[in-house]
C-alpha cells in the first residue's frame, strides 16, 4: 500500500471520480456524457496500471520458486543416483 505508483494512480482515480460527481450534478448533458465517458475509460486504465507491477511480480515469484523447486528435484535425483552406485558397489 505504500508504493508510490499505487498511491499516485488511486489519487487520480479519486480525482477523476469526484470531477466526474461534481461536474456531473452542475454541467449540461454533454459535458456530463464526455466526463462520464472519461471516467469510464480511465479507471480500468488507472486500476490496471497500479496493479500490473504486482502481478508481473506474482508471476516473477511463481517461476523463480518452479525454478528452485526444480533444481533442488534435481539435486536431490543426483544425490539418490551417487547413493545406489554406492550401494551397488
Amino acid at each position: 500500500m505504500n508504493d508510490p505508483s499505487f498511491l499516485a494512480t488511486t489519487a487520480l482515480c479519486g480525482i477523476l471520480l469526484v470531477i466526474s460527481i461534481f461536474l456531473g450534478d452542475y454541467s449540461p448533458d454533454l459535458l456530463l456524457s464526455i466526463t462520464k465517458g472519461l471516467t469510464i475509460l480511465f479507471i480500468p486504465v488507472i486500476l490496471s496500471v497500479a496493479f500490473l507491477p504486482r502481478i508481473l511480480e506474482s508471476f516473477h515469484e511463481k517461476n523463480k520458486q518452479k525454478k528452485e523447486a526444480n533444481n533442488t528435484n534435481k539435486a536431490d535425483q543426483v544425490t539418490d543416483k551417487r547413493i545406489s552406485t554406492i550401494e551397488k558397489i
